[in-house]
């Protein structure tokens, strides 16, 4: 993490909640500073160490640090609360529970063999987390999760912006997601073809399994930088477990954002917001609520399988006509 996005941290969660201000006991002894409390968070974050490792480091007792950790995650969900929609590639990570409850353990253990909590996210080709949802047993596969996730119901409900894009001669509005072959072939879903029957088709299912690998590398570089997302977690409850999970997501945006902000090859002025470049229009979604037509008739557009058909058929000359030739060559 670099040092100025880590200042800017230190200084927003201290002004978010007066915890990590330096304070003094009733005999008028300086208690911990606050850069004392954050640089001990965010080590138990990336380093996966236990509150009672931390001990002898930052002299915050296991109680305390544990509190400290509460605190920060709150305090990074409190300043950076959300996230829109966005094409992106999407599938679910399995995050180890150590302490969850016996009576839990049969519902929670799947094919790792013990307690895992499912993380379902989707993420674009800078490894950015535009969508995140976590909570789910780690006996549920990933179109059980879907279910429960409000990825779908968000583009029903109108609050995901609608997207307007052309393939060929034939425009969209409806946003699709690269995802792998346990997803229905519906309107917002796009998978691979598992049997090619043309090399236009061979061509489609290698591009589209290749940039569907964007949401397994930025669930690579959040385990690399965040060391607690591979080790059983030995938290106690589930929403405690997810809070620590999505303030790892936050930060780990963060960073890409400052990272593309100030790169070398960056056209974006100082001081400006990170705007990400995609071949789509964005149309911002409206304050008021949908009426129940409305939905109905979002619904039925997200489950056309004509449309996923024709947009499939779309894409496979599209990217026929890009990448043929190269592809002839090689």
């Amino acid at each position: 993490m670099p040092r100025a996005l880590f200042d800017e941290i230190h200084e927003r969660v201290t002004q978010f909640d007066e915890y990590f201000l330096q304070k003094k006991d009733a005999l008028g002894v300086p208690g911990f500073t606050s850069l004392q409390k954050v640089v001990c968070a965010v080590r138990m974050l990336t380093s996966g160490d236990s509150a009672h490792e931390l001990d002898d480091k930052f002299r915050l007792a296991e109680s305390t640090a544990i509190e400290n950790l509460h605190r920060f995650c709150n305090a990074i969900i409190g300043w950076k609360a959300g996230w829109p929609g966005c094409i992106g590639s999407l599938d679910c990570m399995h995050v180890k529970w150590k302490n969850c409850p016996s009576a839990w353990a049969g519902m929670f253990t799947g094919k790792e063999h013990e307690p895992t909590v499912v993380i379902e996210a989707i993420a674009d080709h800078e490894c950015r987390i535009w969508h995140f949802f976590c909570g789910c047993p780690g006996s549920l596969n990933d179109l059980n999760v879907l279910d429960r996730s409000p990825v779908l119901n968000s583009q029903i409900t109108g609050e995901m912006p609608t997207v307007l894009y052309s393939v060929g001669q034939n425009e969209y509005s409806v946003p699709y997601y690269l995802v792998d072959g346990i997803y229905p072939g519906i309107h917002c879903f796009m998978s691979t073809i598992s049997n090619p029957s043309s090399r236009a088709q061979k061509l489609f299912a290698t591009k589209q399994e290749a940039k569907r690998k964007d949401i397994e590398r930025a669930f690579g570089i959040l385990q690399h930088r965040f060391h607690i997302l591979t080790i059983p977690m030995k938290l106690w409850h589930r929403d405690a477990l997810c809070v620590v999970v999505k303030t790892c997501v936050i930060l780990h945006n963060l960073i890409i954002d400052y990272e593309r902000k100030h790169s070398i090859d960056s056209t974006y002025t100082e001081g400006s917001e990170y705007v990400p470049e995609h071949p789509f229009v964005i149309v911002p979604a409206k304050d008021e609520e949908l009426s129940a037509d409305a939905k109905l008739v979002n619904m039925s557009r997200i489950h056309n399988r004509s449309m996923h058909a024709r947009l499939k058929e779309d894409l496979v000359e599209h990217l026929w006509s890009m990448f043929g030739g190269a592809d002839d060559s090689s």
